[in-house]
């Protein structure tokens, strides 16, 4: 059987189980304010669309 390091342990039982579920919290976050960014350029276009199409 491997030797197991017992810092590499400690970091899998503690850092590691937190550090996914902020992952995630992040990730849905993002893919939130993606969406949200998404919808104003949309509803943006029609009026200043054709100026940042020139810039």
């Amino acid at each position: 059987k491997p030797i197991k390091n017992p810092i590499i342990d400690d970091d899998e039982n503690d850092e590691n189980k937190d550090a996914p579920s902020e992952n995630v919290k992040a990730k849905e976050v993002t893919v939130q304010e993606f969406d949200n960014i998404t919808k104003r350029l949309d509803s943006m276009e029609s009026s200043v669309g054709f100026v940042l199409t020139k810039v």
